[in-house]
């Protein structure tokens, strides 16, 4: 690590850092760099890695642990590790349908999860999507249960369970108001992988910078109606594509008036899709959006 030898530099950062037991990190940061040209900010910016108040990227586990089997059940404690700044999630599981099916999820700890944040398709697939809609994370820095995920026995001892191994079948979305943080990393532990690791190489938690923004208020439902708000009278294309990039609903060059309208699809499962907005010259917005 480059030395820093400026002596204002080094007062400004011990004074912000003996404010650590007493200010959070966002306000400390704010200290900091409140006095700091950039290239000031670049000398200290592994400093404030080194002593965690940024997070240049970050690695979470998700773990499925079996805690009981009894004569009719599979229940198995979901556990996580360095959950931080994370308000929604989406990802897949997977077992055999016929020797169980998924029944409900039990005590959960996070604000708006429950058993309809999850899905069974079709037989031996799960799919998890769960959203605090109020954007307020709950940091869990230390191995905790996250709920309890209950199967109904239908052979035996049921089956494995397990999580995909593809970032294909994984999205986060991370609130963090200084925008430092990013996920780099999943690890899984489940019936089939102790320890894996799932790189994100260009993780959709980082969200670009939005230049251009004709629509506000944009909900999605489960019927497949899109309701928006729209700043200004024009004609836009509609794209929406799930998370494995599939377009499930296009229309082209539809006029579009000033103020609160909808569009219709067709239904759609629980999930997380991207709608892309084009006016005819070529802008394009992008939004995330949850249907549960």
């Amino acid at each position: 690590m480059m030395p820093i030898h400026n002596p204002a530099l080094i007062r400004i950062l011990l004074y912000a850092l003996s404010l650590k037991s007493q200010l959070s990190d966002k306000m400390i940061i704010s200290i900091i760099f409140r006095h700091m040209n950039t290239m000031k900010k670049l000398l200290i910016l592994p400093i404030l890695i080194s002593a965690n108040l940024i997070f240049a990227q970050h690695t979470i586990e998700f773990g499925v642990e079996l805690s009981e089997v009894t004569d009719t059940e599979k229940i198995y404690d979901f556990v996580f590790d360095d959950f931080v700044n994370i308000v929604g999630w989406q990802f897949n599981m997977n077992f055999d349908g016929s020797k169980m099916s998924f029944k409900e999820i039990r005590n959960p700890i996070l604000e708006g999860l429950s058993s309809n944040s999850f899905n069974e398709p079709q037989s031996g697939d799960l799919i998890s999507v769960w959203l605090d809609f109020d954007l307020v994370p709950e940091d869990f820095t230390e191995s905790t249960v996250a709920f309890q995920i209950v199967f109904d026995l239908i052979e035996g001892d049921g089956s494995d369970l397990c999580f995909e191994t593809s970032q294909d079948f994984y999205e986060f979305i991370v609130n963090d108001e200084m925008g430092n943080f990013y996920l780099s990393e999943l690890v899984i532990y489940d019936d089939c992988n102790q320890g894996m690791s799932i790189l994100f190489e260009t993780t959709s938690t980082q969200e670009a910078e939005q230049t251009f923004e004709v629509l506000t208020d944009v909900f999605l439902s489960a019927s497949g109606t899109l309701a928006f708000t729209a700043q200004q009278a024009t004609y836009l294309s509609f794209s929406l594509r799930d998370m494995q990039g599939k377009a499930v609903f296009t229309v082209r060059d539809i006029e579009i008036r000033e103020g609160r309208q909808t569009v219709h699809a067709e239904a759609l499962p629980p999930g997380m899709y991207v709608l892309s907005a084009t006016t005819k010259t070529g802008e394009i917005q992008s939004i995330k959006l949850v249907v549960q």
